[in-house]
């Protein structure tokens, strides 16, 4: 007989539908675990943790479970950026070759960090993905990411190899003309051009907004966490599997890469976005 999913969950009354409909999704197997917090104004008005960790269902998903959030560290990585920018160390408009001359390669010259930020840099995909769609507008472009992804051959958490994918790569338009979104790359040039011009990375960033957040955190909210990349110490509180239990829903392994992982308190947002 299927354990029942443990649950926990404190709400204001007006979000007690909102506390139920997260009750319900793991009750019906449609969320293997999950958590979910609500604030405002410095007031949590939701709390809610429930569900495994792991498909064997040994390890409640609790809020100190660290949840992996995907593109939600993007936003995190533009900080990264615009920090560098008000510190001197880039500009939105020059070229990135400026600072990663490497990059000006097959017509990327003119990219700047404003075409980055915005998703107009042209390399929304790895190794010349976007090619097979023949990308002329935002549709095609964006239809192509998802369709290709990471290149083949090369491991996703080698940052060197993914950074030279890049700067070998064609773009699928001139720098600054086409809109598709950089799903899986945007962290990868943001962190490229950082270290080219000696500035932070998002990891260290991230460090230091979650201990912003600590410092202003409201009672029982101290532990807000962020993370550009889980320490090997922590991996037992990341899930073995985030996926639905839907079948066909792919699972993830414990959060390394691809967007910002944190607990429930935090509410918002690993290694790159």
């Amino acid at each position: 007989m299927p354990k029942s999913p443990p649950l926990s969950f404190n709400a204001v009354p007006e979000l007690e539908p909102v506390a139920e409909v997260f009750r319900a999704m793991l009750s019906d197997g449609h969320e293997l675990g999950a958590s979910l917090a609500v604030h405002r104004g410095g007031r949590q008005l939701l709390s809610a943790a429930g569900g495994w960790a792991d498909t064997a269902r040994t390890r409640p998903f609790s809020d100190r479970t660290l949840s992996r959030v995907f593109s939600a560290g993007k936003p995190i990585a533009a900080l990264t950026a615009l920090t560098a920018v008000a510190d001197g160390r880039l500009t939105l408009d020059d070229p990135l070759v400026r600072w990663w001359p490497e990059y000006g390669t097959h017509g990327k010259e003119a990219t700047t960090l404003r075409h980055v930020l915005s998703h107009r840099a042209g390399l929304p995909a790895y190794s010349n993905a976007a090619d097979a769609a023949d990308a002329t507008d935002t549709a095609d472009a964006t239809d192509a990411t998802d369709a290709a992804g990471t290149a083949d051959g090369i491991d996703p958490l080698d940052h060197t190899a993914l950074l030279a994918d890049l700067v070998a790569s064609p773009p699928i338009a001139p720098p600054g003309e086409v809109i598709a979104e950089h799903a899986l790359t945007y962290g990868t040039l943001i962190d490229g051009l950082l270290a080219q011009a000696g500035a932070p990375d998002a990891r260290t960033a991230a460090a230091r907004l979650a201990a912003l957040w600590r410092s202003g955190a409201a009672p029982g909210d101290s532990a807000l966490e962020l993370h550009f990349g889980v320490e090997r110490n922590e991996h037992p509180r990341s899930p073995t599997s985030r996926s639905s239990t839907t079948p066909g829903s792919p699972a993830t392994s414990p959060a390394t890469t691809g967007g910002g992982c944190s607990t429930a308190p935090a509410a918002t947002s690993t290694p790159r976005a």
